[in-house]
């Protein structure tokens, strides 16, 4: 694959974060912290207070290492319109 191609592929996928079904989010005593852990560009963190999980675009990669280790499915991939 060609670097245009590279670069139009991910101009058409937008990554979808659910707060909501983050184990951290909904249990404080849980301790995963794999999407976290696994980011090689330190871009996520989840928020104690009002319980988010945040991602630092800036910093983002779009690698997608973190959908892949998630067990709650918090991070996916939707194609753009």
């Amino acid at each position: 694959m060609g670097i245009v191609e590279g670069i139009v592929g991910r101009l058409s996928e937008c990554m979808v974060i659910d707060s909501a079904a983050c184990s951290r989010v909904r249990h404080k005593l849980s301790g995963c912290t794999k999407c976290t852990d696994i980011c090689p560009a330190n871009a996520i963190r989840i928020t104690s207070a009002g319980g988010k999980v945040v991602v630092d675009w800036d910093r983002c990669t779009a690698c997608g290492l973190c959908a892949s280790v998630c067990p709650n499915r918090v991070f996916t991939l939707k194609l753009a319109d």
